[in-house]
């Protein structure tokens, strides 16, 4: 079988790295290429078997790829996110005889008139444009979405959970942070969804010998650094909360962490909960859809009700001074990973495309 993907960008973001380990695994029975627009952090990740290829976002890339596409003949083309959706969907228009799939998340930002205009494009996209295209829902809240923001039909819906990939990573001195306290570990980008002035509200909520003994590493990068640093000023933590920015060694982290937190808004899936069962850290997350379908409160990991600082001290408080207990719910995290391996994802994807 011959597989085209094409990805938006080949930045370190969780769904990047999926679809490139994915497409590595794949290229190992089956012809694969891999097309993108934006970054190369994961090029030199990329199999060497593959035929990687770079084009700019823009409408005249389209006759370019379907020049590519003509020469490849690939059986299956698989776009992920936005430009890649549209630009790749377009291309492959021209081929009646190639199947198309999407894997879609969540199109959904500050509840403004963007996540309409989102919501238009894409209902047009799979609609008319596009009708045939199979979509691949990484959650069942993206499948809502889709039926109830898109009027996708159910029948061209497919939900495929993300799969869990341990990327090998160098290691990091992190001999600075104080091996007697409490880490308390955030890993994601730096932006309104992801919510970290809760956590940093939170902190500061904690009581104070407890406080005491705790230090916020938060892990990303992104446009909401100067108000976190603002925050952090305005609460007199910069002796306990660390920005620690963008980096290629994120499981050096995780062996030093003893809780993560993801206290977003909104989530398609949440891969680093994922990343945190199999270092054996307890989770506590936002109960939203995603994290909500991969964590049973109380049972491998904690939710809290979305955007409450207060739920979300109590939840930390509940963890941190109940180690015995953590260390049981963390280790059903670990478990539950069996749930998430790339040889099911693999072979349920395959079937799809096989159908």
């Amino acid at each position: 079988m011959k597989i085209l993907f094409i990805l938006k960008r080949l930045d370190r973001s969780g769904g990047a790295i999926q679809y490139v380990t994915l497409a590595n695994a794949l290229s190992k029975e089956h012809e694969v290429q891999l097309y993108y627009f934006l970054d190369q952090d994961l090029v030199s990740e990329i199999s060497s078997s593959i035929e990687v290829k770079q084009f700019p976002i823009s409408m005249y890339s389209i006759p370019k790829i379907q020049d590519c596409i003509e020469k490849f003949q690939p059986q299956i083309v698989h776009t992920h996110t936005t430009h890649a959706d549209f630009i790749g969907l377009l291309a492959a228009k021209k081929f009646p005889n190639i199947k198309t799939f999407s894997s879609m998340l969540l199109t959904k930002f500050q509840g403004s008139f963007l996540d309409v205009f989102y919501h238009i494009c894409y209902r047009y996209l799979y609609q008319k444009l596009s009708p045939n295209t199979i979509v691949i829902a990484n959650s069942l809240a993206v499948k809502r979405m889709l039926m109830q923001k898109m009027n996708v039909n159910e029948r061209k819906i497919h939900v495929l959970p993300n799969a869990f990939v341990y990327e090998n990573q160098p290691e990091i001195s992190l001999k600075k942070f104080d091996t007697k306290t409490h880490k308390i570990l955030f890993v994601g980008r730096l932006t309104k969804a992801k919510n970290i002035p809760l956590l940093i509200e939170a902190f500061a909520l904690l009581p104070e010998k407890l406080k005491e003994n705790c230090e916020l590493i938060l892990v990303g990068k992104g446009e909401l650094q100067e108000e976190i640093n603002k925050l952090i000023t305005k609460h007199k933590l910069q002796q306990k909360v660390f920005l620690e920015g963008e980096t290629k060694s994120v499981h050096s982290y995780y062996k030093i962490a003893d809780v993560l937190v993801l206290p977003s808004l909104f989530e398609s899936f949440g891969m680093v909960i994922l990343e945190a069962f199999h270092h054996k850290i307890p989770v506590i997350a936002s109960q939203i859809d995603g994290p909500a379908e991969i964590i049973e409160h109380q049972k491998n990991g904690f939710l809290f009700e979305n955007n409450n600082a207060e739920a979300l001290k109590n939840a930390l408080v509940e963890c941190l001074q109940n180690p015995e207990r953590s260390r049981e719910i963390a280790e059903e995290g670990f478990q539950s990973l069996q749930k998430y391996t790339l040889e099911n994802f693999i072979q349920k994807l395959t079937n799809v495309y096989q159908k």
